[in-house]
């Protein structure tokens, strides 16, 4: 599967209530803790126990020596207990996403670290009580906090050997009942595990047995073998995991997690539009920033603002966030044209200041005050959308742009209105295909019609695009 038809798929998951994830040690390692089979070879080598291919065995083979299983937990604690948890950004941005519920095979505590709300699950009595509305972390194989001298609960708690795999359903009642019935009513993603990892094979035995009539698509992101170590084995493992509802998704490097993972962010955003720009300058409407520089760019931006507001309203857009004079001018436009009037479909964001309110300052919409640091106010307004437009602007617009798309948000230049946009548009159209928009390849003719002469058939084409970096239907036509 490609990663543009993950990142909608997973994220219409998310968006509709029916997304897990299920982490595995890779995200762990990256964060500085010691690889599982790691962990299992040095007590192995101690106790003259041979290492193959099935780590689970091989501790199984450990724990059956006199002395094996003590070892082998107190090893796991020191190695586990004693690594401080320093989140990566990728724990971070899984933190972010809206998903209720939250899985992991890692003993270690970079989730809940990386996210001081959720609620913790480490083993079968901790699900007598829950909270409204929490997320959850279930850590279906034990947990060892960081200092800890024993893990959570015990060593009956931590989930290692062939033994602990098998008599799971005994062991975690809770855990495997939970599992099973979220694999068949929601979407997992797979994310930190190769196709050699034991804990992978493990949760496969389980989905295997949970699976009945009808497959829930899960998803796994997955770095495929470089080709002198690709011996076929991952094309027949993907072949045989799709069977059990499960696509991968490539990756050529580690570093396309982070990046996927910002998507997603991107994708589940609140369903709502930013408005970045302002009024140009005159040193902005020479004909290399404006394409239709005016005696009075003020008022031709005005004008765009306020066509560009109107269709919104008429496509319904959920929501519009603005900062700014020409983003309070789309904003009213839009709000005054709305067939039933909702303040809070229209947020003005304001930085805090200690002096008399300055325009725009009408009684519509609703006003959000940020800190006196403009990075305040665009983490705030980041925060609340999913898209972009640009209608003028200057420099200060252009570094807003630059930080939508780092956040890995859609942005539509309006270039008819010059200024940054038209820079935007130009530095777009210039390699179109390395662009997107709702997570898209770009429509080339419609983006072509945001240069449009007229200005109603460029915001017609905005509106277009805004709906795409929504997730919404198409426009009407």
């Amino acid at each position: 599967m490609n990663q543009d038809q993950f990142v909608e798929e997973f994220g219409a998951a998310i968006e509709s209530g029916q997304a897990s994830t299920l982490v595995g040690a890779g995200l762990s390692t990256a964060a500085g803790y010691p690889a599982w089979g790691g962990l299992v070879e040095v007590v192995a080598a101690r106790f003259g126990v041979p290492i193959g291919h099935d780590l689970p065995l091989a501790a199984q083979y450990v724990e059956t020596q006199p002395g094996g299983k003590a070892a082998l937990i107190e090893h796991l604690v020191s190695e586990i207990g004693g690594v401080t948890p320093v989140p990566t950004e990728n724990h971070y941005l899984i933190s972010q996403l809206p998903i209720r519920d939250h899985w992991t095979t890692n003993y270690d505590a970079l989730i809940e670290s990386a996210d001081d709300d959720i609620e913790v699950i480490s083993q079968d009595s901790d699900f007598v009580e829950r909270r409204v509305g929490v997320r959850r972390l279930h850590k279906m194989h034990g947990s060892i906090p960081n200092g800890s001298p024993v893990p959570v609960g015990g060593r009956d708690q931590i989930v290692i050997s062939r033994d602990d795999y098998e008599r799971y359903e005994q062991t975690h009642p809770r855990f495997w009942r939970l599992l099973q019935g979220q694999f068949l009513t929601t979407s997992f993603l797979f994310i930190g595990f190769s196709l050699t990892d034991p804990n992978f094979d493990a949760v496969f035995r389980l989905v295997r047995l949970a699976i009945s009539d009808g497959v829930m698509p899960h998803y796994a992101i997955m770095k495929r073998p470089a080709p002198d170590d690709d011996d076929g084995t991952f094309d027949l493992r993907t072949s045989d995991l799709q069977r059990v509802g499960v696509s991968i998704v490539e990756v050529e490097d580690y570093a396309e997690i982070t990046h996927l993972l910002r998507r997603l962010v991107a994708r589940t955003l609140p369903a709502q539009l930013f408005v970045a720009g302002s009024h140009r300058s005159e040193i902005d409407t020479t004909d290399a920033n404006a394409k239709y520089p005016t005696a009075d760019p003020v008022a031709e931006v005005t004008d765009i603002a306020q066509r560009l507001g109107t269709q919104l309203a008429i496509h319904e857009i959920p929501g519009i966030v603005a900062a700014g004079e020409v983003g309070a001018t789309v904003g009213y436009s839009f709000i005054d044209g709305l067939e039933t009037y909702f303040h809070e479909r229209f947020t003005l964001v304001r930085r805090t200041k200690n002096e008399e309110l300055d325009p725009p300052n009408l009684r519509r919409g609703q006003i959000q005050f940020t800190g006196e640091d403009p990075t305040d106010l665009r983490s705030a307004v980041f925060a609340q959308v999913r898209g972009v437009v640009v209608i003028g602007g200057t420099s200060g617009t252009l570094n807003e742009v630059e930080g939508a798309g780092a956040a890995g948000m859609s942005v539509v230049p309006l270039a008819c209105s010059g200024g940054a946009a038209r820079t935007v548009y130009e530095t777009m159209q210039a390699d179109l295909a390395a662009h997107r928009i709702g997570q898209r390849p770009i429509d080339a003719e419609m983006f072509e019609l945001l240069n449009s002469p007229d200005i109603d058939t460029a915001v017609s084409a905005a509106v277009g695009l805004i709906k795409v970096a929504l997730f919404m239907p198409s426009a009407p036509s």
